[in-house]
């Protein structure tokens, strides 16, 4: 399983603060939790297969732009956490 952690108004859109998936790759992940929550993840947070401007997605603290993008490898215990963009001034 991994975890998948919901910061700032995205927790307010899913109404969880965390979840666990079954998933090989971050990808996969986004897709189950989407399916679980009934809400469409993939289009809340990505353009195509890049995370819009401001979104942050990190895998065990790392920014998935770093890694593999959405493709990124998963392991059992692994977290994913997933920041909307946030405004402010």
């Amino acid at each position: 399983m991994v975890k998948m952690k919901f910061f700032a108004n995205l927790r307010d859109l899913v109404k969880k603060k965390e979840i666990d998936v079954e998933a090989s790759m971050v990808k996969d992940a986004i897709d189950t939790a989407s399916s679980l929550l009934g809400i469409d993840l993939k289009s809340e947070l990505f353009d195509g297969e890049i995370p819009k401007k401001g979104v942050i997605v990190l895998v065990n603290g790392r920014n998935i732009e770093h890694l593999k993008g959405i493709y990124t490898p998963l392991q059992e215990g692994d977290v994913i956490s997933l920041f909307p963009p946030v405004g402010g001034g």
